[in-house]
């Protein structure tokens, strides 16, 4: 796949990707969420999300699996988060706590970034 360049947006859309006919915009989450920009990598990978009709895509450096988690290890404390309106909670695994999103909150901040 090949990225066309965001024009004018925020810094952490990293392209504008065709799919099928429809331009998505990639969010960058590493640079959105830490402020930690990077070359893409040829074996980056995207995940392309939908939430009510909308979709983008999440550059992610790899997909280590996919997981249901358990209702008791989620945590909607986020008051130690650094706040981005779109981190609805968190939870941990593997000795690592994870945030959870919440896509519409995510997708709020890429109005007019695509028609």
């Amino acid at each position: 796949a090949t990225l066309q360049p965001p024009g004018d947006g925020p810094p952490w859309i990293c392209g504008i990707l065709n799919f099928r006919g429809q331009l998505l915009p990639i969010v960058d989450l590493a640079q959105h969420l830490q402020g930690q920009k990077r070359d893409i990598q040829l074996e980056d990978q995207f995940i392309l999300c939908r939430h009510m009709g909308k979709r983008l895509g999440l550059l992610v450096e790899e997909v280590e699996t996919v997981e249901c988690i358990p209702a008791e290890a989620f945590s909607v404390d986020t008051s130690e988060l650094e706040a981005a309106p779109f981190i609805i909670g968190t939870f941990s695994w593997q000795g690592q706590v994870r945030h959870v999103l919440q896509l519409g909150g995510l997708m709020d901040g890429l109005e007019g970034v695509v028609q």
